[in-house]
């Protein structure tokens, strides 16, 4: 019943068609190359983190995840928090950590083995069918045409519009310009 109500709920989540709309969304994260990670304002977030957390000690108990596969849906500890994560390769870094992107959070972040949990089948295992939050985005006509995005920028941006600030949002093209398909 519950995954039924987040994948209903998801649904609700999505961004509209390019050209419907205008949306509020809460800005999760701004990268270095200009790309925005938003997701839409509902309590989707908040049911997935608390069915994460009142099962957080079985999936701690049962320990670390034994093996890591790229593109794989994980649970990654941070700060004392378990986050939905996407491990983005199967092999360490030189540091010995793992890259990962929390899929719900928008932030790229480097994992130890032991923070990488796998998410368990029993009261859990549809926390793998609800689709990701964090969708990523960028403004339109930016940079412009000749100019390159760089840190200054995003330093601008960043101030603009800080993380969890709620902003309008209007989907104007759906990334079929070879924009690495952000809308």
């Amino acid at each position: 019943k519950l995954i039924e109500l987040l994948v209903s709920e998801d649904y609700q989540n999505r961004l509209p068609q390019p050209g419907g709309e205008e949306i509020q969304v809460v800005i999760l994260s701004i990268m270095n190359s200009g790309e925005i990670f938003c997701r839409k304002e509902g309590t989707t977030f908040h049911t997935i983190q608390k069915q994460i957390s009142d099962n957080a000690d079985k999936i701690l108990a049962g320990g670390a995840s034994g093996l890591i596969g790229k593109n794989q849906l994980y649970l990654a500890e941070q700060g004392g928090v378990l986050y939905r994560a996407e491990i983005l390769s199967s092999d360490k870094c030189l540091d010995g950590r793992y890259s990962a992107f929390l899929v719900d959070t928008g932030l790229f972040v480097q994992l130890e083995p032991g923070q990488i949990y796998d998410i368990p089948a029993v009261n859990c295992d549809g926390l793998v069918d609800i689709p990701r939050l964090a969708l990523k985005c960028r403004l339109e006509g930016v940079p412009p045409d000749g100019y390159v995005w760089g840190p200054e920028a995003t330093a601008a941006l960043r101030e603009q519009a800080p993380e969890n600030t709620p902003v309008r949002l209007k989907v104007v093209g759906n990334g079929s310009d070879n924009s690495a398909e952000c809308p």
